[in-house]
C-alpha cells in the first residue's frame, strides 16, 4: 500500500485497528483520497491507545466503491461482533446513525431559512424572557484587591493565552519561522 499514489476518486472502506499486545480492536470505516493517510480510527479505544503510546495495526477489511454501501456494511460488521469482548467499539451503530440521513427538501429550505440573517425578532424575544432571572454579577463592582488578586492569577503560564502571546520567530529573510512544539 507505500505505493498507492494519492487519487482524485475517494477511497471507501471497513477497517479494523487491533492491539497485538492485547487482541482488542476497534472496527469501523473510512473515506480518503490518500490510502497512506496513516488513519487509525476515531473511538476512544484507539484514542486512549495512540495517547499511551501503544502500538496499534491497521487492517482493512473490504473496499466499496461508495460511501452508502460501505455504511450499511460497517453496520452489519458492528452487529456481527457485538458479543466479543475484545470488540472495543462503544457504540454498535455507525456513527450514532446520523451519517447517511437525507434531510427532505421542505426541512433543508426550513433550516436555511432559519439561518439565514441571524436570529429572528421572535428567537431575540425567546432569548431575552429565557435571559431575564439570570442575575449572576450583574452589576457586581470588583474591589481594586480582587482585581489585583485576579490579574496576579493569570500571568505567565497561568494565562490562557500565555503560549500565542509570545512574539513569533523570523528568521533573516524575515520570513516567520515555526517554533518546535516540544519546546514548550
Amino acid at each position: 500500500m507505500s505505493n498507492i499514489p494519492r487519487s482524485s476518486e475517494a477511497f471507501h472502506y471497513l477497517y479494523k485497528t487491533i492491539d497485538k499486545r492485547s487482541g482488542k480492536y476497534y472496527l469501523g470505516r473510512h473515506s480518503t483520497h490518500n490510502l497512506n493517510d496513516g488513519y487509525q480510527g476515531s473511538g476512544k479505544f484507539v484514542k486512549d491507545c495512540l495517547k499511551a503510546g501503544v502500538q496499534l495495526e491497521t487492517v482493512i477489511l473490504k473496499t466499496f466503491d461508495n460511501s452508502n454501501d460501505c455504511v450499511i456494511a460497517e453496520e452489519a460488521l458492528l452487529n456481527e461482533h457485538f458479543d466479543d469482548p475484545l470488540n472495543m467499539n462503544f457504540h454498535m451503530s455507525n456513527a450514532g446513525g446520523v451519517l447517511g440521513y437525507k434531510h427532505t427538501e421542505e426541512a433543508k429550505k426550513k433550516m436555511s431559512d432559519n439561518y439565514r440573517g441571524g436570529p429572528t425578532e421572535s428567537g431575540r424575544k425567546k432569548l431575552s424572557e429565557r435571559m431575564k432571572g439570570n442575575k449572576i454579577n450583574v452589576g457586581r463592582k470588583l474591589s481594586e484587591d480582587t482585581k489585583k488578586k485576579i490579574g496576579n492569577q493569570m500571568k505567565g503560564k497561568n494565562n490562557p493565552y500565555y503560549k500565542s502571546a509570545e512574539k513569533p520567530l523570523r528568521g533573516p529573510d524575515g520570513r516567520f519561522i515555526k517554533r518546535n512544539k516540544a519546546a514548550f
